[in-house]
């Protein structure tokens, strides 16, 4: 047990340095003996919890999506986990602005996938009409909306224009937009197989 609470610790002392080194550059520009000069740790230490940095730049983004999330996951409150993300990428700007310029739009956007997808799916489950759909339309609109609300978020924080609103604000065009919609196409991919099979 000790030796499992001290590997925490020093994963989370090589997030932490990680985090402060992708303040100044981007993750391309950052090597391992900066990390191990960082937290004074040998090369050895760090390849035993890393295969490289970019294996803790993975370990570090999960670590971060249960802090944000919480220990508990309610996934009715959807538009308050969206709210959530959007400070938290705020707040992390330079961090993620410089992963974003050295990774790609994907690695950002695969962040906030893994985070919003379960939320979709479950505002998707409730609605009444997609138990009568196929799970490869319910899947389609999964992703459809998941992939919109991570692209948002992205283009939001790495925009000039969209960094004028708030989290508050954005959240709240989201959530007008999408409201109505879900159920909507729900009914119109119904009615489509449907008149198929006439």
């Amino acid at each position: 047990m000790r030796e499992n609470k001290s590997s925490a610790r020093t994963k989370q002392m090589m997030v932490q340095a990680l985090e402060d080194l992708l303040q100044e550059k981007g993750i391309d520009k950052i090597t391992i003996r900066d990390i191990t000069k960082k937290c004074n740790i040998n090369r050895q230490t760090f390849y035993y919890h890393f295969h490289d940095i970019y294996e803790l730049a993975e370990w570090m983004s999960k670590a971060y999506t249960e802090q944000v999330l919480g220990k508990e996951i309610n996934l009715d409150d959807w538009d308050e986990a969206l709210l959530n993300a959007a400070k938290f990428l705020l707040k992390k700007k330079n961090m993620v602005m410089n992963l974003f310029r050295s990774l790609g739009h994907q690695y950002i956007t695969n962040f906030l996938n893994e985070y919003i997808r379960p939320y979709i799916v479950n505002i998707i489950r409730k609605i009444p009409e997609s138990k009568k759909i196929d799970d490869s339309y319910s899947n389609f609109l999964s992703d459809y909306y998941t992939i919109a609300f991570s692209s948002i978020l992205v283009e939001w924080l790495a925009s000039d224009w969209y960094a004028k609103t708030s989290p508050e604000e954005l959240v709240r065009l989201l959530k007008i937009t999408y409201e109505g919609n879900m159920e909507s196409a729900i009914k119109k991919y119904y009615a489509s197989v449907n008149c198929k099979t006439v």
